[in-house]
């Protein structure tokens, strides 16, 4: 196709996960997928290219920003990167788009690879006295891109009524040559009020991941149902300890858009 001859070339690798485009990319393809174009190929043509179904692109269709919401409701799941949504703006020949977003696709990937390589110089200990996490992780290694995820829909400020919420990562909370056992007991029993527990089919196999549930589940009974919030990620069977609790399923693709706020509301109960 005539279109194809400028289209442009990236340096960014598989890896880098969707959930790494910045509010600049996500506001750049907002502006040029978000209308009717004649040939069909805005937001909806690149939702049907990204696999969605008609109930989903029906729901992405009611809210100002469509783009931005088919943007994020993709983002999480396991495929979900940088590469493949460029692949996508090329079948539905968005060469104009592409073209448009190619500096600041390139820009998140570097940022995104430098705080994989780079440990930030944050821990538990950098807390003001007596401020805790509203949540410690508990996760797989499979699962980081959710994890990513979560971190840029919780840790904004969506009104000076709703300060942004405090999460405990490992990889950005827990200083290396730390012991890993130690320390989580100490955030989930002192430092957070709750721990989210991100479930899928690999979390049952993960060493680290059962023994930090078994302690939480190990703390006084009273604070048990207020401090452990599973969420199943990815479709799964739900641990049989777990079985108790009320299990927020990210898997129903209907109940996406309400998602983030109803688990904002869950962290910020008293």
């Amino acid at each position: 196709m005539a279109e194809s001859s400028s289209e442009p070339s990236t340096n960014i690798t598989e890896d880098v996960p969707a959930v790494a485009l910045s509010v600049g990319s996500r506001n750049k393809l907002s502006r040029n997928l978000n209308y009717a174009q004649s040939l069909g190929n805005n937001w909806k043509g690149l939702a049907d290219e990204l696999e969605f179904e008609y109930v989903d692109i029906c729901n992405m269709e009611r809210e100002s920003d469509p783009t931005g919401e088919l943007i994020c409701a993709w983002s999480g799941k396991e495929d979900a990167t940088i590469s493949a949504l460029i692949r996508a703006l090329q079948e539905i020949q968005r060469y104009d788009v592409l073209t448009a977003v190619k500096d600041s696709f390139e820009k998140d990937a570097r940022r995104w690879k430098e705080k994989r390589v780079q440990v930030p110089d944050v821990s538990p200990g950098t807390l003001e006295e007596g401020e805790l996490y509203d949540a410690f992780i508990c996760y797989t290694e499979k699962d980081y891109p959710f994890v990513m995820q979560m971190m840029e829909k919780l840790e904004q400020s969506r009104s000076p009524s709703e300060p942004p919420l405090k999460l405990c990562v490992d990889f950005r909370d827990i200083l290396p040559g730390e012991s890993w056992a130690n320390v989580s007991v100490n955030l989930i029993d002192k430092r957070c009020k709750r721990m989210i527990i991100v479930l899928s089919p690999d979390f049952e196999g993960t060493p680290q991941c059962d023994f930090q549930t078994k302690f939480a589940l190990s703390l006084p009974p009273g604070s048990q149902t207020r401090r452990i919030v599973p969420i199943k990620y990815r479709q799964c069977n739900v641990p049989q300890i777990l079985a108790h609790l009320t299990v927020i399923d990210f898997t129903r693709r209907e109940l996406r858009l309400w998602f983030w706020e109803r688990l904002a509301q869950t962290l910020r109960l008293k």
